[in-house]
């Protein structure tokens, strides 16, 4: 199969990446909008932080890329040497390529860290369960660093012997890392979505699956075939690993983005009813899925007030807070609680 050249491999992986941050960049406005807006909910610091590391990391990683395709397609092509772009992109001694590595596997490593910490507290703060990937992720984080160091001192390009192992061990570390960690925090929603079918009510648990299952596909996918084409010496390898920087943000931004726009529109839809009904008790009930805590509504028996023969104008009074992910002496009741529904009942007093 004949590759790409390499001139034309890089000018399209810095058009992939614009293209890519611009979409992040349309998430990270709306997931900020919505953290910043007046409804109730808020996130967590523990997501809030890196989050935004995550965005200032992939604009340093988009501003490098643009810095490197300056200098091979503008600085360099007008020196006119035969063939100059071509043989300075083959070299991967230089400091912006190292730094553009770098750049990536810190992005990595805070993207596979939120997914990771987001499996631990669905699966109950089990530590047991995120044990192998939290290893895969420090197996990631090393060969990164030997792949940076190697960039330093392979002079026979990208697709070197003693460069092409660790980088394998690289992406096949970060690649089942993603796997892992979205197929069991896809299988523990799963299960909480049976249980809430037989609860009667299943559109939330359906709409976390949907958007675990889809997101963590569409990122493993690419990994898988960043890692295949890497294997094969295809240059096309570099538009996805360049671009790898900004979809490593897209990922957790856009599961926040869409869990917090279907709590939005719930909550905007249960402020919406009231009227002329029986009195009706709110009480509390928190669980949690994909990291997000929700305080959901059971109603206490008609309470009636009967005045002067007539039924008095009664109300429905809702309150509703979400956030995602909730704060730790929260996770830590949740979580000897076992999560289980419990309902308070006010019963009826006469006036």
């Amino acid at each position: 199969m004949a590759s790409l050249r390499l001139d034309t491999s890089a000018f399209t992986s810095i058009l992939f990446e614009v293209f890519f941050f611009g979409f992040y960049t349309l998430l990270f406005i709306a997931a900020a909008r919505l953290v910043l807006s007046k409804s109730r909910v808020r996130v967590s610091w523990h997501i809030y932080v890196p989050g935004g590391l995550l965005y200032l990391v992939a604009t340093i990683h988009l501003a490098t890329t643009i810095a490197h395709g300056s200098i091979a397609f503008i600085q360099i092509a007008s020196q006119g040497v035969v063939d100059g772009t071509i043989k300075y992109l083959a070299v991967t001694v230089n400091g912006i390529n190292i730094a553009n590595h770098c750049l990536y596997v810190l992005n990595n490593f805070l993207g596979d860290s939120i997914l990771i910490w987001r499996c631990w507290v669905v699966w109950g703060r089990n530590w047991k369960i995120v044990a192998l990937p939290l290893m895969l992720l420090c197996t990631s984080v090393v060969a990164g660093v030997m792949v940076a160091y190697n960039f330093s001192q392979a002079t026979d390009g990208p697709f070197s012997n003693k460069l092409g192992i660790v980088a394998n061990v690289f992406f096949t570390s970060v690649f089942l890392t993603n796997c892992i960690v979205t197929s069991l925090t896809a299988f523990k929603i799963w299960r909480s979505r049976k249980a809430a079918i037989l609860a009667g009510s299943s559109r939330d648990y359906t709409g976390a699956f949907n958007i675990v299952v889809e997101s963590g596909a569409v990122y493993s996918f690419i990994l898988m075939m960043e890692l295949l084409l890497y294997a094969i010496g295809q240059n096309f390898v570099f538009v996805l690993y360049t671009s790898m920087a900004q979809i490593t943000g897209i990922a957790p931004t856009g599961v926040i983005v869409l869990v917090l726009l279907g709590r939005a529109m719930r909550q905007s839809e249960r402020s919406t009813t009231t009227g002329t009904l029986p009195t009706l008790r709110a009480t509390n009930q928190t669980d949690s899925r994909l990291g997000i805590s929700s305080r959901r509504d059971h109603v206490s028996p008609t309470e009636v007030d009967f005045r002067s023969g007539h039924q008095q104008g009664l109300r429905i009074d809702v309150k509703q807070d979400t956030e995602i992910v909730t704060d730790d002496t929260e996770l830590e009741s949740m979580h000897r609680r076992g999560h289980n529904r419990t309902d308070s009942w006010k019963g009826a007093q006469a006036l």
